[in-house]
């Protein structure tokens, strides 16, 4: 008895892992090749996450939430240009560590969301993820990030 429920739990995480890795294929495909490894890397340290592509939105570029059962799920909108994806991840990540090291208690875009935004976004920088005529735009973002996606970055769609 004892090895069939070994075996059962073995295959839950196989099939698990499976899911994550068709998962993160599907994300990798749509963002730069250069970013992988760092993204794959990075997503496998959060327990409990699922990122899920979804049909475009009109308001928003991409949302962070948490369920009721605690899972973690990042939503970013299929039809980003690869460069507009991978802010827009590395955005909705910051919500995601912001929760995990503070909780419900701090705004969402404010001073500590913003410390680990630019701290994300200068750790694929630093990689030279971002293409030089990109790296500069996307560092001064980084020093002060917004909310919002910003106009300085709105030639990311034209960058593949």
């Amino acid at each position: 008895m004892e090895k069939d429920t070994d075996r059962n739990a073995s295959v839950i995480v196989l099939l698990s892992l499976s899911f994550f890795n068709l998962r993160m294929r599907q994300l990798t495909d749509c963002l730069p090749l250069e970013s992988h490894k760092l993204v794959q890397s990075q997503l496998a340290e959060y327990d409990n996450l699922s990122v899920r592509l979804v049909k475009p939105r009109k308001r928003i570029l991409g949302n962070y939430f948490q369920d009721r059962d605690g899972k973690h799920i990042i939503t970013l909108n299929e039809n980003l240009a690869p460069y507009e994806m991978l802010i827009v991840l590395i955005h909705e990540t910051a919500h995601l560590e912001t929760r995990l090291i503070y909780g419900r208690k701090v705004n969402p875009h404010g001073k500590e969301w913003k410390q680990i935004y630019s701290s994300l976004l200068k750790n694929y920088i630093y990689e030279n993820i971002f293409p030089k005529q990109l790296a500069e735009t996307v560092f001064l973002h980084a020093q002060k990030p917004c909310a919002t996606f910003p106009k300085t970055l709105a030639g990311l769609r034209m960058i593949e």
